[in-house]
């Protein structure tokens, strides 16, 4: 075999991996997992995605089981990393149509394109918001530049958020400069979150300070109901 030949068999070899490479990206459908979590505020489920196309917006959403995927409530929003992967977390929602122990987790692109779908079942009773001392319980671990907890403290002149995280380790979020914060999925300034919200924050772990995220995102799960206040009793005067 002379020199050209074995160039030619080179290319051959060179384009056939590529192909097949190619191929097998093309092949990949968009997955997610769902686990479960229960909170203070009642039943928080965490959806992983991957083999999403990298940088899109896939929305989450449930339904009844074999309902149509555009009918799905929408329920949280994620955006993918370089890899096509994303993390939501999210509490359920208080539907009549979706308290019967089972449910479709569906999550999509924005064009419909790319769908995904799994089934959830759980106990309707997880759903009844368990009382303030409740214990919390943790059964899945959130990935690195993520967070899920309770306010502790809020800094508005540092942009700083003191949590008591009921998964993973962060106990700080730091906003960044372009942090987007979010209620019921509507604009909302750090000036809102109060102390006792269970909060979800992503970004990145701080290269900096241990437990500590610099977050692009913060949604307000659900926010705490204030006690009513005593009215104080004074001296009558005679």
């Amino acid at each position: 075999m002379n020199r050209w030949s074995k160039a030619a068999m080179v290319v051959l070899v060179a384009y056939l991996c590529c192909a097949t490479g190619c191929s097998l990206r093309r092949d990949r459908a968009p997955a997610i997992a769902v686990d479960s979590l229960p909170t203070q505020a009642g039943l928080a489920l965490k959806v992983v995605g991957q083999n999403w196309q990298p940088g899109e917006e896939v929305a989450i959403g449930l339904s009844p089981p074999e309902a149509a995927v555009e009918d799905s409530l929408t329920v949280a929003s994620a955006l993918t990393d370089a890899s096509g992967a994303f993390t939501a977390l999210f509490l359920f929602p208080p539907q009549p149509s979706l308290s019967l122990g089972e449910v479709w987790v569906v999550a999509h692109s924005g064009d419909m394109e790319r769908v995904a779908i799994t089934a959830f079942s759980y106990s309707p009773a997880l759903l009844a918001t368990p009382t303030p001392s409740a214990a919390v319980t943790a059964t899945v671990e959130v990935p690195p530049g993520s967070a899920l907890g309770y306010v502790q403290q809020v800094s508005a002149s540092a942009r700083v958020i003191d949590i008591e995280p009921i998964e993973g380790t962060v106990e700080v979020i730091a906003l960044a400069e372009n942090a987007q914060i979010l209620s019921d999925d509507a604009p909302a300034q750090l000036a809102d979150i109060q102390i006792g919200d269970l909060i979800e924050a992503s970004g990145e772990p701080s290269p900096l300070a241990p437990n500590t995220i610099i977050a692009t995102r913060v949604r307000i799960l659900i926010r705490t109901t204030p006690e009513p206040r005593r009215r104080r009793q004074g001296r009558r005067r005679r």
